[in-house]
């Protein structure tokens, strides 16, 4: 609504020129009825309004440009937001596997120091069989 407003003022303002330049080519009457000098004016005249409608004609085009530039932004602001929620859950799911991959990591430690406990009593196992199997291995050589 606010776009065709100025859409409205933009032939007021080519008018506005119009005329200033008209009232100004009218300033002074030619002296003596000059015909020449009639002509002249004239002819400067014509000339201020070709150069009026011109420029009306450029505001025109460049108006219209801003329009289609601002009519734009709320595209380009609602692709923007799209893109920032996008990074937003991309770093959130990062954040959830680092977290993953530290709780596996920690989960890997405590599994790897069972182990090592493990293997620790395994190895007392072991050393107390040898124990009992070189105690039957005496006691059986004792024995005539």
């Amino acid at each position: 609504m606010r776009v065709s407003v100025r859409l409205v003022w933009l032939p007021a303002i080519g008018v506005l020129l119009v005329g200033t330049v008209v009232l100004a080519a009218q300033g002074t009457p030619p002296p003596d009825g000059s015909m020449r000098e009639l002509v002249a004016e004239v002819r400067a005249l014509r000339q201020a309004v070709e150069r009026t409608a011109a420029v009306t004609a450029t505001l025109a085009i460049d108006l219209a440009r801003t329009i289609a530039e601002i009519e734009s932004l709320p595209a380009g602001a609602d692709e923007r937001g799209h893109l920032e929620n996008a990074v937003k859950a991309m770093r959130a799911r990062a954040k959830a596997e680092q977290d993953e991959a530290a709780q596996l990591r920690a989960d890997e430690q405590d599994v790897l120091a069972a182990l090592s406990g493990e293997q620790a009593r395994w190895g007392d196992y072991n050393a107390r069989l040898e124990a009992i199997e070189q105690e039957f291995a005496a006691a059986g050589a004792r024995k005539p």
